[in-house]
């Protein structure tokens, strides 16, 4: 899988693989059969699927379990490509401009920004998700599963995982850790170039906690986009930033390119703190060797955003039979409970009380956060994500205000 100069991503024979699940299945609408014969119409296909592999025990759950186990019980050849957020959208623009009528491309993986231009673009198939068994498992009423960034999901995204931002540090280097905007500043002072952010979505759901606990609190922000609102409390953290910025890692002047780089130079040394979105990320990335056993999760004082990611079937993909069927297999508590307690450690989007009582009990007993705030600790520090108007600004004028007055390491 490559990208040639245009940009425009070619799979290893997908053509091929294209052509063969339309002549297998020709202009049929899943939504219009029912879940046997989706199934029955997806087995021996190939399901291509956009997907984020920048993180090694993401890639070990994908490759050697979702894809062994889609081939081996549904005889589904899942194939991955390395694309994710914006390319997504520049992928699935590139085909649209070219006057592609079937996609290369079945399912996606995103969330917040990504799946709000999708949706913009009417570039996603559905709704679908009331087709599938594992949907009866899933709470949609639940604010953090039901919406995407304040707008709900009408059927065309399946929620996969969910996850509250903490940051990380180790007890053997920082025993009490900064909590929020001003002990940060006081540490960061006290002990220059420990700190850092990186140029990619971790450091912009830091960038949201900073946004809330400026303008004192979320709910600022609901009710839709707001300009004078944006940049009233916006300025606020560019100041902020900006004054902590020679005390920052290599003065302020350099960055990590994304947090997979910040996890290293934090396990190397370089760092006293990384982050994640990944509640379970402490626990994964001992039980991987990368960090030591002394390392921990910790939450913000005033808040971080929670919110779940997502699966969804382009609009024109070849083989939405396929998607579904895979899509499904993902929500499903077999495959949940496998990601939940493997080095990934994502969380859940199930509801554990509506499984048969033996699955309820693995869940409720699967021991995985050790280095981290048990969830019950830190649900009252969650807020929801904010508006993907807020987010996109705010991450342009990140890169605009901060990270472009120096530069990005390779």
């Amino acid at each position: 899988m490559k990208f040639l100069r245009s940009g425009i991503l070619l799979f290893g024979a997908l053509c091929l693989v294209s052509c063969d699940n339309q002549q297998k299945n020709p202009q049929t609408d899943p939504q219009t059969m029912s879940w046997q014969e989706i199934e029955q119409s997806a087995d021996g296909t190939t399901v291509q699927m956009l997907t984020w592999m920048g993180d090694a025990a993401i890639n070990n759950y994908m490759t050697n379990y979702v894809a062994p186990t889609l081939l081996e019980r549904y005889d589904i050849k899942l194939e991955m490509a390395s694309v994710a957020g914006p390319r997504i959208v520049s992928f699935i623009m590139a085909e649209r401009e070219a006057g592609k009528t079937v996609s290369e491309a079945d399912m996606v993986w995103m969330a917040g920004r990504t799946s709000y231009q999708l949706r913009q673009l009417g570039e996603l198939y559905g709704p679908f998700t009331d087709k599938l068994p594992s949907s009866q498992y899933i709470n949609y009423q639940d604010p953090y599963i039901g919406w995407d960034y304040e707008i709900p999901l009408t059927g065309l995204q399946a929620p996969w995982g969910m996850g509250q931002f903490l940051l990380i540090s180790d007890s053997a280097r920082v025993a009490n850790p900064p909590r929020n905007m001003a002990e940060l500043e006081a540490w960061v002072k006290s002990n220059p170039g420990r700190f850092t952010l990186d140029a990619g979505f971790t450091t912009l759901a830091f960038l949201k906690a900073l946004l809330v606990e400026v303008a004192g609190g979320r709910d600022v922000f609901s009710g839709g986009f707001h300009q004078d609102v944006y940049l009233e409390h916006s300025q606020k953290v560019w100041n902020y930033l900006n004054r902590i910025r020679p005390y920052m890692w290599r003065d302020g002047k350099a960055f990590p390119r994304s947090p997979a780089q910040m996890h290293q130079m934090f396990a190397n040394g370089e760092l006293d703190f990384t982050m994640s979105y990944n509640d379970g990320e402490a626990d994964g990335k001992i039980a991987s060797g990368l960090f030591a056993d002394t390392v921990y999760g910790f939450s913000w004082e005033h808040g971080t955003p929670k919110n779940t990611h997502y699966l969804a079937i382009v609009k024109n993909a070849p083989n939405k039979a396929g998607a579904m069927v895979v899509i499904n297999f993902l929500q499903s508590a077999e495959a949940q409970l496998e990601k939940l307690t493997s080095t990934w450690g994502d969380g859940s989007i199930l509801d554990f009380k509506t499984l048969p009582s033996e699955q309820e009990q693995q869940f409720l007993t699967a021991s995985t956060r050790h280095h981290a705030p048990k969830l019950a600790d830190i649900e009252d520090r969650a807020f929801l994500e904010l508006r993907p108007e807020y987010i996109n600004k705010l991450y342009t004028d990140y890169l605009e205000n901060f990270i472009r007055k120096g530069r990005v390491n390779d």
